[in-house]
């Protein structure tokens, strides 16, 4: 009961997403359909028609999948398993290509992919694919800035966060849409996270109850709570000065 919130979030996101994909023209499979000229990944052995099912260690599903896990894995070569002529075989040590964007190194994919058709099941599994992307997108982000692949500096607030939603909406409504979807499953899984006045760090109490057999003292956990929300706020407030700065004052009010 006390995560509903996170949790209708999250559950609002993936119906969001099945809209989306009822409504896109093509769905994108996995299986290799032509390669771009000078393609590193065909000089590393793969081939036309052949099916990418794991790329590291990581299971792919639609195109989407592909695409993500190139860009976050792709830097460095990675094993790839595909499926050809019926065979599973591994692809091993396929270099990607690579770019820059924001002092960031991402791979890059240097093929084109088969459309697949648009069956009521098709629907189902892209948008199930999709949104569990766009979970594991998110909650892979937050594990590289622990680690100190980004910093604070790479986040956005309301000021960045409406920029990027207004450049969504100019781009099409498919575009405007997806940043609806990554916005409210991102606001349900980071209400999920163990902090202090999260729906995660109430839920973190009610185990510490069940644990412990007898519950936290109120009076503790409430200035828990408030310090967290205090914390909250001016972090927020930091990083929307950050955006603020980042935009340019005359940009973002004019």
């Amino acid at each position: 009961i006390t995560a509903a919130g996170a949790v209708t979030n999250i559950v609002l996101g993936f119906l969001i997403m099945t809209v989306l994909v009822i409504g896109t023209d093509t769905l994108g499979g996995t299986r290799i359909a032509q390669f771009f000229e000078n393609s590193t990944t065909q000089q590393c052995g793969l081939l036309e028609n052949d099916e990418i099912l794991k790329l590291g260690k990581t299971r792919v599903h639609v195109a989407t999948d592909l695409v993500y896990t190139i860009m976050h894995d792709g830097k460095e070569p990675l094993d790839v398993t595909v499926r050809r002529d019926g065979k599973i075989v591994v692809v091993p040590d396929v270099a990607l290509p690579t770019f820059t964007e924001s002092g960031h190194t991402f791979g890059d994919r240097d093929f084109y992919v088969y459309a697949v058709e648009k069956t009521p099941g098709e629907v189902a599994k892209q948008a199930l694919w999709q949104s569990v992307n766009t979970v594991e997108m998110i909650w892979e982000s937050l594990i590289d800035m622990v680690a100190g692949e980004y910093s604070v500096k790479d986040m956005s607030g309301p000021v960045g966060v409406t920029e990027a939603i207004s450049t969504a909406a100019e781009e099409g409504t498919s575009s405007f849409v997806y940043m609806m979807v990554f916005i409210t499953i991102n606001l349900g899984i980071m209400n999920l996270l163990p902090l202090p006045a999260l729906d995660g760090g109430r839920l973190f109490f009610q185990l510490l109850e069940c644990i412990r057999r007898k519950p936290v003292n109120p009076v503790i956990e409430g200035y828990i709570h408030f310090a967290g929300i205090v914390i909250l706020m001016l972090f927020m407030a930091f990083v929307t000065v950050q955006d603020i700065g980042s935009v340019g004052i005359s940009s973002t009010f004019t």
